[in-house]
């Protein structure tokens, strides 16, 4: 029969043994958790495109922190949007044309929300006769209705929301470029969930030079280049 003090030190000393059983890269100190939560923060992010903007809408960017919405600057007619009204980004940081005034930024977004979303590329031309029916026996794509995108969409998976599905392309007149826009009903202001978030600077030196690559995206995409 142990005495209670005895009973305390053989406690205590099994403690301390199991204790020191625990391999050393396990007892992870303070500062090292909160470098490994900071990259899990970190990589919850990825870069989704770059754009170049003037100064009034990298301004607005800046202001909430993320893309905007802007009913007079960002839906035009449908001739004037090559894939529907959105907004624009590039792989490349630099694509977009500027001018000794403009702006560069880079859109992240949600890593989990880049796999859950729609993403569709749009071809030039309609190269399947089953959707002839449907957008018409004008087989362009581009340029064309939100009508004729949705039914292009919507044919190619019909449980998509064509309002909420990205939309990649080959850039016109320039074969070796692409570029994705993103629909009004995905930005943060309407509900999008995607976590987009965006920084605009004044030298695109200052911004990431990670080049992004449409082809890496494997879930839920649908379509091709051409």
């Amino acid at each position: 029969m142990l005495f209670p003090y005895a009973k305390s030190l053989t406690l205590a000393l099994a403690f301390i043994s199991a204790t020191s059983a625990i391999p050393v890269e396990n007892q992870e100190p303070e500062n090292q958790r909160l470098e490994t939560r900071a990259k899990k923060k970190l990589s919850g992010k990825m870069i989704i495109g770059y754009m170049t903007v003037s100064k009034s809408i990298a301004r607005d960017y800046n202001k909430h922190g993320t893309i905007t919405w802007d009913e007079k600057r960002d839906r035009k007619s449908d001739d004037r949007q090559q894939t529907g009204p959105g907004i624009y980004t590039t792989p490349v940081r630099g694509q977009q044309e500027g001018g000794k005034n403009s702006w560069y930024c880079v859109i992240k977004a949600d890593r989990a929300a880049m796999e859950r979303v729609s993403k569709i590329w749009v071809p030039r031309e309609n190269k399947k006769e089953h959707l002839q029916s449907l957008i018409g026996y004008n087989p362009t794509l581009w340029w064309r209705s939100e009508d004729t995108l949705h039914s292009y969409i919507t044919w190619m998976e019909d449980s998509w929301d064509s309002g909420k599905t990205l939309r990649m392309s080959i850039v016109y007149k320039h074969p070796e470029q692409v570029q994705m826009s993103i629909p009004e009903n995905l930005v943060n202001a309407k509900n999008g969930h995607m976590g987009f978030t965006a920084l605009c600077v004044t030298d695109q030196e200052n911004l990431p030079n990670e080049k992004v690559n449409y082809d890496d995206w494997h879930e839920n995409i649908q379509g091709s280049r051409t």
